[in-house]
């Protein structure tokens, strides 16, 4: 069985290149003015995220190996892939 992990952009800027987060669990928060929150929880706190970046791990990796990603970059939800042999991009949609 492979583990959940998540992904979400940040709301906060946070120290380093990203904003980018990866937890274990989103949670949905409406408040009572209407407005609806997203919060990411991970091993180091609880960031808030943009609703359109949460994805879900899918459990496959590129061939991009690098000193970075010596085992491929994982690939998420809605992930924008290209492939240079066909010259196309292509949305990344989970099920399952």
């Amino acid at each position: 069985m492979r583990e959940i992990k998540i992904r979400g952009y940040s709301v906060e800027k946070l120290c380093g290149d990203s904003q980018w987060v990866e937890g274990f669990g989103v949670d949905e928060v409406k408040l009572t003015n209407g407005e609806t929150k997203y919060f990411l929880y991970t091993p180091y706190g609880i960031y808030q995220v943009y609703k359109e970046s949460i994805g879900q791990y899918t459990g496959l990796k590129d061939n991009t190996i690098n000193k970075d990603f010596p085992d491929g970059i994982e690939i998420y939800e809605k992930d924008i892939l290209h492939d240079p042999v066909i010259n196309e991009s292509l949305d990344i949609e989970f099920s399952g």
